[in-house]
């Protein structure tokens, strides 16, 4: 027993660190995948402009045949944002393996729902702009 509660103060020692930084890191998170999902919607509305030009050249009578190479843009290394969630599955192992698999979802889902409803607080002090535009970036992260 003794034993048993060292590795389970241990893994939850580690894992609320992880919390911590996770939660220091979702803004950086969620500002790039907004970017990204952004990028995204730009490449799909160009190639839907491409392709109904194409379209309509095709049935204005034009017998230029046009061949494109689409090619995806490889991501550069400023639009990777690293973060391990190696603590999260090795706390969720060892506490299934201590038979406290139940105690430990319910400490997740309780701490995850406490940060977001921390991120939720806008503030009324800053520009709507401002505020709105951190808020967004901390829910998608």
């Amino acid at each position: 027993p003794e034993i048993k509660s060292h590795i389970e103060k241990r893994v939850n020692k580690e894992f609320n660190e992880w919390l911590v930084k996770i939660r220091s890191t979702a803004k950086e998170i969620g500002q790039l995948a907004i970017g990204q999902a952004s990028s995204a919607r730009q490449r799909e509305e160009e190639l839907r402009g491409r392709q109904k030009q194409a379209e309509e050249q095709s049935r204005s009578g034009v017998r230029e045949c046009v061949y494109a190479l689409d090619t995806e843009d490889t991501e550069d290394a400023d639009s990777v944002l690293k973060f391990d969630i190696t603590p999260v599955y090795r706390a969720h192992h060892i506490q299934t393996c201590l038979g406290l698999q139940d105690q430990f979802r319910d400490y997740y889902y309780t701490n995850r729902q406490l940060q977001l409803n921390s991120d939720l607080q806008i503030s009324s002090v800053q520009p709507f702009l401002e505020s709105h535009q951190f808020f967004f970036a901390q829910i998608a992260g």
